[in-house]
């Protein structure tokens, strides 16, 4: 009777545990970017900083060459500023294949800048400019020919040439361009294409922290570079040197003044009038000179507020949109979690209480036809 009596048991045992059901994970809604999605963000990503330095050597190197020329010393700047800024919201954008076309376009913009009116900005240096702009177009196509192949390569390519040309670049801005839009039009694809999913949560968090990283690099990078610009526009000025002729002339006038007020004493009121002459205008200029300063000091200080303004308009959007996706794919994620669970909890509940209750059932009906046989039998033999 023992073998009979563990029989429900270890039935139930071999039935929980190959049960499937019962093996469950949590997991999220959350669709992952694709293979080549992930491939093209890291590339135009890892391009954006290679420009950016490559950007940033030749502006320097033209700094260096141009030590005279103020004017092509702070074109170089506002050109690596701009350039810097510029790149950086064009290539850390959410959408991968957004961003390889912002790219493509914008290197394809400076390169047409420099050939159109670099000599203009830079003078005699613009050559290296061009070399510059030119290698970082070639570096861009053949980035975009590994991401894309045969037909779809030549019509991204034919896209971004010809957006370039109908959107050209009158001066250094760090404003990018935006062809998401034209791009989904060019291929006639819906918009929901590339924006269907922006990756998992892992994905989302990872996107987050490199433009994180590169926000603060290009902030600290702004705030050097556009010091080193007031500093340029501060000397151009040559408030120094005309303060020194003026002194220089100011110290003359007064050693002339003491050996013709030993001679002369009646000369005293004419050569006051001179001095008042020498002096006004010495004034005039170091208040024209300190004002002037002042303005460009304002303008420099409302340009890099406004950037500012602008950065941190961009993150406060990025974190409140990447914090809405987050609590609905967590909420969603939960409530599927808590569904599975109710379903588990009742096949747990029929499992272990169902099938011990049919067994035994069974097991009772099949011992109560057994009773009633031996009862039947012994009737039979008694008769």
């Amino acid at each position: 009777m023992k073998p009979v009596k563990l029989l429900p048991i270890v039935a139930l045992l071999l039935l929980v545990s190959s049960c499937s059901l019962m093996k469950f994970s949590i997991e999220t809604p959350s669709e992952p970017l694709s293979s080549r999605q992930l491939t093209t963000r890291v590339m135009v990503r890892n391009f954006v900083e290679g420009a950016s330095d490559q950007i940033v050597k030749a502006a320097d190197s033209i700094i260096a060459m141009a030590d005279t020329e103020p004017f092509y010393q702070i074109n170089a700047i506002r050109w690596k500023l701009n350039a810097g800024t510029a790149y950086t919201r064009a290539g850390y954008q959410t959408v991968p294949e957004s961003s390889l076309s912002d790219v493509w376009v914008l290197t394809l913009q400076w390169q047409r800048l420099m050939e159109s009116r670099g000599d203009s900005l830079l003078g005699d240096y613009s050559d290296l400019a061009k070399e510059t702009t030119d290698e970082l177009a070639s570096d861009i196509d053949q980035l975009a020919k590994k991401i894309h192949s045969g037909a779809d390569y030549r019509k991204l390519k034919d896209f971004v040439e010809g957006y370039s040309a109908e959107h050209p670049m009158l001066a250094f801005s760090p404003q990018s361009p935006k062809t998401l839009r034209s791009l989904l039009e060019y291929f006639e694809l819906p918009d929901s294409l590339y924006t269907s999913t922006v990756g998992t949560q892992a994905e989302v968090m990872s996107d987050f922290s490199d433009r994180m990283g590169r926000y603060q690099t290009q902030f600290n990078n702004s705030v050097e570079w556009e010091k080193d610009k007031l500093l340029i526009q501060w000397e151009e000025g040559n408030f120094d040197e005309e303060l020194l002729a003026r002194a220089d002339s100011l110290s003359l006038m007064l050693s002339n003044l003491a050996t013709i007020a030993k001679e002369s004493p009646e000369m005293m009121g004419i050569i006051a009038v001179r001095i008042r002459e020498e002096l006004s205008p010495l004034v005039y200029s170091m208040n024209a000179t300190l004002d002037s300063s002042l303005v460009k000091l304002d303008q420099q200080r409302a340009e890099l507020q406004v950037y500012f303004d602008v950065q941190r308009a961009i993150l406060a959007k990025e974190a409140e949109q990447m914090g809405n996706s987050m609590i609905e794919t967590a909420t969603d994620g939960l409530v599927k979690i808590i569904r599975k669970v109710i379903v588990y909890v009742i096949l747990l509940i029929l499992v272990m209480f169902g099938v011990p209750f049919a067994l035994g059932y069974s097991f009772g009906r099949m011992r109560l036809r057994q009773k009633k046989n031996k009862q039947e039998g012994g009737d039979y033999r008694s008769s």
